[in-house]
């Protein structure tokens, strides 16, 4: 697609234009962004200035910085990793920002913001990576294996997961073994039928993880353990841990034991029936780390901009997640603001 596209540098006195001292760029991440037209360019560009709009949300958006967690806290739509999408949401998240502070322009902004703190000269940048035209064998750093090699081991596929029957290419480094990784992808139940309990709940979904241990993976929500998987290796047995209160059954019929952390291990003979076996388990035990979080409240006072946008605007889903009048927009009432119908 961008073989005979034209370079950075061939294009640059088209561009150059939208690069000068009176108005900044902004970027998400912006050294990353900067470091990389720096090293594409090939010669030093006149002077101008950067904002990283992860530093403007640093005081309006609880957790994660990430542009796609800050897309959802400002009810954004964000077609991530498309270059479009990102860079219009990156100036609809500093449009917000702005809004938020009462401020018309980024430069009054910025001063109200120590402008020296938020605002780099490009002439400054310490460039942060350096790019090479060399492609070393891929193989040769990671035991990366064909496709051709990784087969389903799983009964039951979810065909409503995003990845089914389609395209799926792994880049960069991942946090757990690329065959594993691979055959996760291939096996696609699990997570997409916990991901249905979270949507049932109204919870995000990016807090739902797998995540490498030393000698086992576990399933977590936020900081919570939903599940430890064990695989087989050799002669030791494979085996799951879940919460025993969403267990208890089956501990009671002799079907795994309790441990002292209160979660029960259940032995697995053959783990292609891991999800198929135990599958009720595993949702409730996310069900009731779900029912843990905060539930005695009826609004957090943003009763007229959750009215005006007709669902709820808070940026905390999880603090959110059982707010009262939340649950009656959802029913389609709306009791106050311009588009009250009750």
């Amino acid at each position: 697609m961008v073989k005979d596209a034209p370079t950075l540098e061939q294009l640059w006195d088209v561009i150059s234009v939208c690069f000068t001292p009176n108005i900044p760029v902004l970027a998400h991440n912006a050294h990353f962004d900067m470091s990389v037209l720096h090293q594409s360019l090939g010669f030093k560009p006149k002077e101008f200035y950067y904002v990283d709009t992860i530093r403007l949300v640093s005081d309006c958006i609880p957790g994660s910085r990430s542009l796609d967690h800050c897309a959802k806290c400002f009810n954004i739509p964000l077609n991530h990793h498309n270059a479009e999408s990102d860079a219009i949401v990156c100036a609809k998240i500093a449009i917000e920002v702005l809004k938020r502070n009462n401020c018309v322009t980024i430069w009054e902004y910025l001063a109200k913001n120590e402008v020296g703190k938020l605002a780099k000269a490009i002439s400054t940048l310490n460039p942060s990576v350096k790019l090479s035209t060399h492609k070393p064998n891929a193989r040769k750093f990671w035991d990366a294996p064909s496709p051709s090699e990784i087969t389903r081991k799983v009964a039951v596929i979810d065909q409503t997961c995003p990845i089914c029957n389609a395209n799926v290419v792994f880049t960069g480094e991942l946090s757990i073994d690329r065959r594993e990784a691979m055959q996760l992808a291939v096996d696609q139940v699990l997570l997409p039928d916990l991901q249905k309990v979270l949507d049932r709940n109204w919870m995000p979904q990016d807090e739902l993880k797998l995540e490498k241990r030393k000698l086992f993976y576990a399933i977590v929500y936020g900081s919570s353990l939903v599940a430890r998987l064990k695989l087989s290796i050799g002669k030791t047995p494979a085996y799951i841990e879940l919460p025993y209160s969403s267990v208890e059954d089956l501990v009671a019929n002799g079907i795994g034991k309790k441990q002292k952390d209160e979660m029960a291990r259940i032995l697995i003979p053959d783990t292609d029936d891991i999800v198929i076996k135990y599958r009720e388990a595993f949702l409730l035990a996310l069900e009731k780390i779900l029912d843990q979080y905060p539930k005695k409240f009826d609004c957090c006072s943003r009763y007229e901009a959750c009215s005006d946008a007709k669902q709820c605007v808070h940026p905390d889903r999880h603090f959110s997640a059982d707010c009262g009048y939340r649950k009656i927009l959802r029913s389609g009432k709306i009791f106050m603001g311009k588009n009250r119908n009750v």
